[in-house]
């Protein structure tokens, strides 16, 4: 009989997973390991996945492994291993072991991947900051940034965005970068497949630009201008320029160049800084920046204050030929400088050495000095001469002289003599064109008008010798506030000779009085010898007659003299001087009289008188003539015996006492000259007569004359009326009447024949 014996089972085996995660991805790897529950037991062991055989171990050992390299998705299986132990020739299976579930699924979407900037090449010491974030806006993770293949850093916690700041980049971080993102599931951070890489390429910098200044001043002052260049430091290579100030960006460069110029026109104090040029250079579709060029320092001062300018003589407006002086002075006395004179704008002429003040002498302006003036101070500050500012600007106003006016003299004689008047006219040359004019004698003032006109008049109304000289007209023409003086006119010469002498008259014979008939002869003589003219000859200042030759006498004879011949006679002469005429002075008139006797005055005290009374005639001849006698006539005859006369000459008083009847008769007067040795007698004055009668008192005075004797004694005691008692006295010429009554005052009648 046979006897089976039943030998107990192997005890299942352990399995195990590595990794041992709850879920995997596609693509993991994970070895399951069968491993002998007793170490001193060895077998054979079988892989069940999902109670299928899946593989099996060859040999015998006391552990298995299994990997599957290549997980797929959507993968969820158990796995079990069986332990296959030999006994007596068979191998015996264990039970199975515990199952293991792999379990498969999806990976998480790679997260994104950026740089800020992103720029496709980056020069040491530059920033860049890479941000790795989540695909979705609702799945957070935690995120690991991966350089190459090395992880590089990875964040905490969990997140839809990491970012990671590489504060300074350097050759040695030119390389890709990943972002891998872990998803939490089933607590295993799943991570995702990696995000697109991004390059950071870290190239050398461009070497640093050089900057340059022109021009190179150590210092600037406001409103000048100054060119900045930067330059590329190889000559093959070009690129964009920026220019800074400090840090600041102040302009750049388009395009590509190999250098850059920045010109600022007018420097301000705030422009007081430094300045740098960092040059871009075109890599890899960006301009890299290098770094910056050595710096510029623009030391921006205030500028000197301007100076002061000044013109003498300080007038508006300037004519050829005069000088001006120009000043320029400091501000300041205790301020020294370097002066520059600008006409315009270009440089006229500057001083030498430090001065506080440079004066300047235009000595001869002309048309082409006419423009604006300003003065410029250099001061010495940090090796540099300062411009300071221009000093307000002065005006030489430069125009044309007047024209010189015209000269004219009225009358324009080539000499003149003592005594006459002139008229010297100053005219302007232009018509529309007032002014003053000043008349100069020489080159003295003689005299100027007043007000502006276009004409002057200046007469000399009484000539002397001083008067000779030459004599000009200038006109002042009034311009921008200044009388501008014309140049002179032409001159005139006014030539003052000695007068003729005053020439001498006579007549022959040289009487006094001629009378009707005779004969005379005038003489004109010139006053000094040597000279000789033409006469005129004179009567009552009205020319009778003159001569017709050049002479030193002229002799006129007048034949028949009568009445109209009377008057004042003078004679001058005409004498030739440089062409002209000169009449000498009048001569001493010399006066003709012609005399016919004229008529006497006559009168009769009484013409009807009694014998024994007396008669009283008066004859009176006219005074012109001294000589003339007066005669009284009876009848035609003179008389003389028996008649009293008084006074002389002719104005005679003949008087008779006790006339008798023989007495009567016609009695006239005549006047009688003896001129020449001729007697001349004038006509019978009306003719008076005289009657002489019988005295009748004379026979009663002899007959009563006591009876009368006491009447008229009576008569003058007992008088109450005055009586005049008219008492005739003669004295030269004059009659006198004298009233007893009253104050003897003398009366005087004159008459003139």
């Amino acid at each position: 009989m046979a006897i089976f014996v039943v030998p107990e089972l192997p005890p299942p085996p352990t399995i195990s997973k590595t990794p041992d995660y709850p879920v995997y991805v596609p693509g993991e790897s994970v070895t399951i390991t069968c491993t002998s529950s007793r170490r001193d037991t060895a077998g054979r062991f079988q892989l069940r996945k999902d109670s299928n055989l899946l593989t099996n171990s060859t040999g015998s050992d006391t552990t298995f492994n299994h990997r599957i390299t290549d997980l797929r998705a959507d993968v969820a299986n158990t796995y079990t291993c069986v332990m296959l132990v030999q006994v007596s020739a068979r191998w015996l299976p264990s039970a199975p072991s515990r199952a293991i579930h792999i379990r498969v699924i999806e990976l998480p979407r790679p997260p994104t991947i950026s740089k800020i900037p992103d720029y496709p090449v980056y020069v040491p010491g530059e920033s860049v900051t890479l941000t790795c974030a989540s695909p979705r806006r609702e799945t957070a993770g935690r995120f690991q940034l991966r350089k190459d293949s090395d992880l590089l850093t990875s964040s905490t916690g969990s997140d839809t965005t990491y970012t990671h700041r590489v504060p300074e980049l350097r050759a040695d971080m030119d390389s890709t970068y990943t972002c891998v993102m872990l998803v939490h599931v089933s607590a295993r951070w799943l991570p995702s497949p990696p995000s697109p890489a991004v390059h950071i390429r870290v190239t050398e910098r461009p070497r640093p630009p050089t900057i340059s200044k022109t021009p190179d001043y150590p210092v600037y002052v406001p409103g000048e201008s100054i060119i900045l260049t930067c330059a590329s430091p190889r000559r093959d290579t070009a690129g964009r320029f920026q220019l800074r100030k400090y840090s600041n960006l102040l302009t750049n460069s388009t395009g590509s160049h190999t250098t850059f110029t920045h010109r600022i026109t007018e420097l301000r104090a705030d422009m007081d800084s430094t300045y740098t040029c960092i040059m871009l250079v075109h890599v890899s579709a960006r301009w890299l920046p290098s770094p910056p060029s050595p710096a510029v320092h623009i030391r921006v001062t205030e500028r000197p204050r301007p100076p002061t300018i000044s013109k003498t003589l300080d007038y508006r407006v300037y004519v050829p030929g005069e000088s001006v002086t120009i000043t320029c002075a400091s501000p300041r006395r205790d301020t020294a400088g370097r002066f520059q004179l600008r006409k315009g704008s270009d440089l006229l002429t500057s001083s030498t050495g430090n001065h506080t003040t440079f004066t300047h002498r235009v000595i001869d302006v002309r048309s082409d000095t006419d423009n604006t003036y300003t003065c410029v101070m250099l001061v010495h500050v940090s090796a540099r001469w300062l411009p300071s500012p221009p000093s307000p600007a002065i005006h030489i106003r430069v125009t044309e002289l007047p024209q010189p006016p015209t000269i004219a003299k009225t009358p324009d004689y080539p000499v003149y003599v003592p005594g006459e008047s002139v008229n010297i006219t100053c005219a302007s040359s232009q018509r529309d064109t007032a002014g003053r004019f000043q008349l100069r004698k020489d080159s003295n003032l003689l005299t100027s008008s007043t007000g502006s006109r276009t004409t002057f008049i200046h007469r000399i109304s009484d000539l002397r010798a001083d008067v000779d000289n030459n004599y000009t007209c200038v006109m002042l023409v009034h311009a921008y506030a200044r009388w501008l003086s014309s140049p002179p006119s032409p001159e005139i010469h006014i030539h003052v000779t000695d007068p003729p002498s005053r020439p001498i008259i006579s007549k022959s014979p040289d009487h006094l009085v001629y009378f009707p008939g005779e004969i005379i002869t005038m003489t004109c003589r010139v006053g000094r010898l040597g000279e000789a003219g033409l006469f005129l000859l004179m009567k009552d200042s009205m020319p009778l007659t003159n001569s017709t030759e050049v002479q030193s006498h002229f002799t006129y004879h007048m034949v028949e003299i009568n009445r109209s011949t009377v008057g004042n006679y003078a004679c001058f002469f005409l004498t030739q001087v440089n062409g002209r005429w000169i009449r000498s002075p009048v001569g001493q008139p010399l006066r003709i009289i012609v005399t016919e006797l004229s008529n006497p005055l006559f009168s009769v005290d009484s013409p009807d008188v009694e014998v024994g009374g007396s008669i009283t005639f008066e004859c009176a001849c006219s005074e012109v003539h001294t000589e003339t006698t007066a005669v009284l006539q009876r009848s035609g005859e003179d008389v003389s015996d028996g008649w009293e006369v008084l006074g002389k000459g002719g104005s005679l008083t003949f008087k008779m006492d006790n006339v008798t009847l023989s007495d009567g008769g016609e009695y006239s007067c005549v006047c009688r000259l003896v001129v020449n040795g001729k007697v001349l007698t004038s006509a019978a004055r009306a003719r008076k007569r005289v009657t002489v009668k019988d005295n009748v008192w004379i026979k009663i005075m002899t007959q009563y004359s006591p009876v009368i004797a006491v009447g008229i004694l009576l008569l003058f005691t007992a008088a109450v009326i005055p009586i005049a008692i008219i008492i005739k006295r003669k004295k030269g010429n004059e009659v006198h009447f004298y009233d007893l009554n009253a104050t003897n005052t003398p009366c005087s009648a004159e008459t003139t024949l």
